[in-house]
């Protein structure tokens, strides 16, 4: 009986550790496409998102994902890919096994909805990239900024998006900011 226990707890660990490679292998390369997508995006005036000849690197599917998270999240989009990458290789090296994945995305979503905030703050609507306009901050970041200037004042929601950044990044890559301040402290004593 004991045997069958063990044998069925071997089956369902190798089970969960071949459903997070697939899911790993999916991510890196989805994660790839979303970047392309992003890199090659460009926006015509009066186009559909969906049209079928767009020059987009992802095609007409690429091009919709570029333009809906480009208007919503301006250049924080770019942030996506990277987060996404991040944790499909976290997933293939087996260290979140899924107890850290909340965690990671709470902190992946709350460093690109700080660093939408953030960008906001500026007066600048578009920014040059890739030799394409993107729109600096999207929908998302202005109406953040514009509320959060509001309520605490610019210089107060400048410092509020960037301890939420700051502390996401602690969420989501699992990082000290003691133990990071103290390697700054003991490589510059050097």
């Amino acid at each position: 009986m004991a045997a069958s226990n063990s044998k069925q707890k071997k089956t369902d660990s190798s089970g969960h550790l071949f459903f997070c490679e697939i899911a790993a292998v999916a991510g890196v390369f989805f994660s790839i496409y979303l970047f392309l997508s992003l890199a090659s995006f460009t926006q015509t005036r009066n186009a559909p998102l969906l049209a079928v000849d767009t020059g987009n690197w992802g095609g007409a599917l690429g091009r919709f994902l570029a333009g809906v998270l480009t208007g919503t999240m301006g250049l924080a989009a770019f942030l996506l890919p990277f987060l996404v990458f991040s944790a499909a290789i976290a997933l293939f090296r087996g260290r979140r096994g899924g107890t850290r994945i909340p965690a990671a995305l709470l902190g992946g979503t709350g460093m690109m909805l700080s660093v939408c905030a953030l960008l906001g703050l500026f007066t600048k609507d578009t920014v040059f990239l890739f030799g394409t306009a993107y729109p600096l901050a999207g929908i998302i970041g202005r109406a953040a900024a514009g509320f959060g200037a509001k309520a605490l004042g610019r210089p107060g929601f400048f410092l509020f998006s960037l301890l939420v950044l700051i502390l996401s990044i602690m969420l989501a890559f699992r990082l000290s900011a003691c133990a990071c301040l103290a390697a700054c402290v003991a490589a510059v004593a050097r």
